[in-house]
């Protein structure tokens, strides 16, 4: 929505790339933990586990750095050289008056949005850094085994996995795109 030029990637890649390696990740993890239930040695079912975690929250970094750097080239107007842009439509920030029919009701709703974006941005920025969080959790707990001091406290669960979701759960729930994009401009574009 804010313009796909200032992105490494296309919108269809983060679909494909990100939402691919975020189900490889949890198959690996179940498989892992599928084995670590039924073995009587339950240590390689915990090793698979981890590696699926590890994997699941290299992904998460590498789509939050490209992430950051999207809003900073959109920051400073510091598109990537035009590979990706021509497939789509201008971003908001490109919109001249004779781009689309109505460019000024566009220009105007984005001017009138930008409270909401704001409230959009920090909403997934505070869901990614609690997911990350517990992912970083999950990593440690594993990699200390099944017999470790932070799998077996409670307190550490509770607070770094449990309520880690809930937040991002929560936040994401109120703070919902669906609420918070203009829909004209949604209709403009599709």
């Amino acid at each position: 929505m804010l313009g796909p030029q200032y992105s490494r990637l296309s919108p269809k890649l983060y679909l494909i790339i990100f939402c691919t390696a975020d189900v490889v990740a949890l198959v690996v993890q179940a498989v892992g933990g599928g084995l670590a239930s039924t073995a009587v040695n339950p240590v390689p079912g915990g090793r698979i586990m981890l590696g699926g975690i590890v994997f699941q929250l290299a992904a998460l970094i590498t789509f939050n750095i490209l992430g950051a750097e999207f809003l900073w080239r959109f920051y400073i107007d510091r598109p990537i050289k035009d590979i990706l842009t021509t497939a789509y439509p201008p971003s908001l920030s490109s919109i001249k008056d004779d781009a689309s029919p109505k460019p000024t009701a566009a220009k105007f709703e984005f001017k009138q949005s930008t409270k909401k974006l704001q409230a959009l941005m920090i909403g997934m920025v505070f869901s990614n850094t609690c997911i990350f969080i517990r992912g970083v959790y999950r990593t440690i707990e594993l990699s200390d085994g099944w017999d470790g001091r932070i799998i077996s406290t409670q307190v550490y669960f509770t607070v770094l996995d449990g309520t880690m979701i809930l937040l991002a759960t929560v936040t994401l729930s109120v703070l919902h795109p669906g609420y918070l994009l203009p829909r004209e401009i949604w209709e403009a574009k599709f």
